[in-house]
Parts: C-alpha cells; structure tokens; sequence
C-alpha cells in the first residue's frame, strides 16, 4: 500500500513536470536556432531565456518566436489602455473556462444520460450532439487558456500571438485551418512546409509531411 502510494505520488511529479510546456519549450527553442542561423533576428542570453521562460505563455501557448521579445521592442511607459484590455481578455478567457466551458457544457457531456451504463440508450442524435458539445468545449477551454496568455502578456506591455480567429465561421476546411492554433499553424509553415517546398516543390508531398 505504502508502495502504490509513493507510486502515485511520484507519478503525479512526473505527469506535472511533463505538462509544464516541454513541447512549447521545445518548438521555441528550434525557432531559434533555425532564427539564428538562417540571421532572420540576433537574440542575446536574456531575450532567448526571456522567451522560454515568459510564464503567460510557458504551459499552454501561443507558439511564439524571439523577435517578440527583444529588448528593443520593450516600451518603458505605462498605458492604461494596456492594462484595460489585459484585464478584460482575461476576464473573457476565465468565463470560457470556468463558466462555459466547465459548468454549462461539462453539466451537458458528464450529465447521467451520457454516462457508459447508458449507453445502450442513447440516439445517434444524442452521439452526435455529446461530440459537437465536446469539441466545442476543447475549443472553448483552450481558447480561454489563450485569452489569458494574452491578456497576461498584455499587462506587461507584451502582444503575444493570437491564437484563434473564430474557427468555426470557416466556410471550408482551409479556412478552418488557418482560424485554429494559429501560432502552430505558422510554425509549422514556417519552418518544415515552406523550407520543404523551397527545397523539393512538390507541394502536395510537403503538405502531407507538414501534417504528419
């Protein structure tokens, strides 16, 4: 029993240390060494680990690049104008989490009905509702995951990426693309499918290595 205990618990370390934004941290830190090589921008010590250590967007995103924080770019005066929309891109992103997200959709997905032993009794109308409400409630939690990055971001005088631009407007699967994680989307561009295409020009061969 002793044993399952510590088990858990050290299991537990292991899956919050693996959730603090290895795979952000990882993404940026290839960004700038391809930045860095390719001279697209010239970082010092400070603004790399700036950059990978910035905590509004350590775990959850945007993906973003150097450039954002080099020094020079840094204003020293306070606006309140800043600190308006900070605090109220917050404010959106923990009623999406916390309200929509968590008490409105998860009440509907985890309700009795939905539940294994009743499985046999749901419609496929029901099925299908229990995943749009569940892909919605993603896209929803994420979101306002990003809406905080970004307000924090904003209250030290920082513009992270946008991340979301309203994916489920899109009129056709490309647009959809282009709407969803949008700082992946361009990081993927930017540095596997554009080089790959410049390198090869068979697009539709580097579009499927992208994806993969």
């Amino acid at each position: 029993m002793f044993f399952f205990d510590f088990y858990t618990v050290e299991f537990t370390t292991f899956t919050i240390i693996l959730s603090l934004g290895i795979k952000f941290f990882t993404l940026k830190s290839i960004s700038i060494i391809l930045d860095t090589r390719n001279k697209r921008v010239k970082a010092g010590f400070s603004e790399i680990l700036l950059l990978n250590l910035f905590f509004p967007i350590f775990s959850a995103g945007p993906i973003e690049r150097v450039k954002t924080f080099l020094t020079e770019q840094f204003k020293n005066n306070f606006e309140f104008s800043e600190l308006l929309y900070g605090t109220g891109r917050i404010s959106i992103g923990l009623m999406k989490i916390l309200y929509i997200s968590g008490d409105l959709l998860n009440g509907i997905i985890y309700a009795d009905q939905f539940q294994m032993e009743n499985f046999d009794s749901l419609t496929s109308i029901d099925v299908y509702l229990w995943m749009i409400l569940k892909w919605l409630s993603l896209y929803l939690a994420f979101s306002g995951y990003t809406d905080i990055a970004i307000g924090s971001s904003r209250l030290f005088g920082i513009r992270v990426l946008e991340n979301f631009n309203f994916p489920f407007v899109a009129d056709n699967i490309q647009r959809y693309w282009q709407r969803w994680h949008m700082s992946l989307s361009g990081f993927v561009s930017n540095y596997i499918f554009l080089p790959l295409v410049r390198r090869t020009g068979k697009v539709e061969i580097c579009l499927l290595i992208t994806f993969v």
